[in-house]
């Protein structure tokens, strides 16, 4: 289930990223915005946000400025799932 949870959150975080055309040039890329669904996604379906942040900040080699969204938007997502 890790691979679908990864590839799920990030098709989905790079749609939203896609649907929003009026995000100014210096934002987060379409990349950075399907590696944080993907964590996100991951989080959720792990229950395990420390895990998800740490295995796609890993995986993809990003720059160190990306963990805490990461961590964030993973226990966002944990939080969030664990309440319905």
């Amino acid at each position: 289930t890790l691979t679908p949870s990864l590839a799920t959150g990030a098709a989905l975080g790079a749609c939203i990223a896609l649907a929003l055309p009026h995000l100014p040039a210096d934002a987060l890329s379409t990349s950075g915005f399907a590696l944080i669904g993907a964590a996100a996604v991951l989080a959720a379906s792990q229950r395990a946000p420390l895990f998800a942040a740490a295995i796609a900040w890993e995986l993809t080699n990003a720059p160190w400025w990306m963990l805490p969204l990461l961590l964030i938007s993973s226990w966002g997502a944990h939080y969030l799932w664990s309440k319905r």
